[in-house]
């Protein structure tokens, strides 16, 4: 699932208008470009952006789940990640002091808190879409073993070895899953039937609601680098756009749009994105004082970004036809002191 975002911070940022995309900027004519090849678009700077309304997204802040304007105190688990929802209840993904040993916990409404699964660093847990089931993808070398458990009893659903170390589960849907570093190929995987099918000979990251899979093919001129193209899941034949400077990271509902990063990116977080539409039409550009934490889409028209600085931070609503305002309070940067990173911790399912 798209998730997660590794990109390298720019050595230089500019200013820019921070409450209206500058169309000119975002069309990315040879005088908008910058040093590190992107338009120069809108520089988000929290301080200076007026206060919106609060996200309606289930994520947690700190130790505290917010889901509307429920708010569900989670205290005295230091280090945890929101998985999902399983009916009413939440489940989260906890980690030790010492990162070694994790736990998935399921939290209902009035606080009240049941472990489900215990297990090493070796294991990954991804629910399903409706969270009544549980993946557990566990690397068991020279094979990569997934075990699927109804989540509420943990009773077995069922038990597979796939013949790499390192695969993993992309993205899984009600009941099937897209499974991708199988010997470098990505399969549907389904665990009430076991059947499985090929999707791509090749690695791919999958956006099943989306119905997108971005998969990774040979760059044409050099064997160092890598390309990528945007197909269509359910008919991986269909190809919509395709890269070898850019990657799609986040899908809005309806497929439509994409937000991308550099396909080199490294670091703390990305230091530009964009918004595309999935032929690859850039249609907003966005830069961080520093760099950005989380990337999401609130509907098919607004995305909720963190633009990161030394002396400020915040969630941002920035929508594609173009205002950006805060969506939460002003949040310290990371200056000098990182314990602020903490406080200023958003995880969504």
């Amino acid at each position: 699932m798209f998730r997660t975002v590794i990109a390298t911070v720019a050595a230089a940022l500019v200013l820019a208008p921070a409450s209206l995309v500058d169309a000119g900027a975002a069309s990315g004519s040879s005088g908008d470009v910058l040093d590190d090849g992107y338009p120069r678009g809108t520089t988000l700077r929290p301080a200076r952006l007026e206060r919106g309304q609060a996200t309606p997204l289930l994520h947690s802040e700190k130790e505290v789940i917010v889901d509307g304007d429920l708010r569900i105190p989670v205290s005295g688990v230091a280090n945890y990640w929101m998985l999902g929802r399983v009916g009413r209840d939440y489940l989260l993904q906890t980690a030790g002091p010492d990162f070694m040993r994790y736990a998935v916990m399921l939290v209902r409404r009035d606080g009240s808190r049941r472990v489900l699964q215990r297990f090493g660093q070796r294991t990954t847990p991804v629910p399903s879409a409706d969270g009544r089931r549980l993946a557990l993808v566990t690397l068991d070398r020279p094979n990569t073993r997934i075990r699927v458990v109804r989540t509420r009893s943990g009773k077995l659903v069922r038990e597979a070895t796939f013949p790499s170390y390192g695969a993993e589960v992309s993205d899984y849907g009600d009941r099937r899953m897209v499974v991708t570093g199988v010997n470098s190929r990505t399969l549907w995987w389904d665990p009430v039937t076991g059947r499985r099918l090929l999707i791509v000979p090749r690695s791919a990251s999958a956006d099943i609601a989306a119905n997108r899979l971005v998969v990774s093919i040979p760059h044409p001129t050099t064997q160092y680098e890598e390309c990528v193209k945007l197909v269509e899941l359910r008919r991986p034949t269909v190809e919509l756009w395709r890269s070898c400077q850019d990657r799609p990271q986040f899908f809005s509902p309806d497929g439509r749009r994409m937000v991308t990063t550099s396909i080199l990116a490294d670091g703390l977080g990305p230091s530009v994105i964009q918004v595309r539409r999935v032929d690859g039409k850039v249609l907003r550009t966005y830069r961080p004082p520093s760099f950005f934490g989380f990337v999401e889409w609130e509907t098919n028209h607004s995305l909720l970004l963190q633009p990161i600085g030394s002396r400020y931070a915040a969630a941002v609503r920035c929508f594609v036809g173009g205002e950006c305002r805060r969506a939460s309070r002003l949040y310290k940067g990371f200056g000098d002191n990182p314990e602020p990173l903490q406080s200023m911790r958003w995880t969504f399912p």
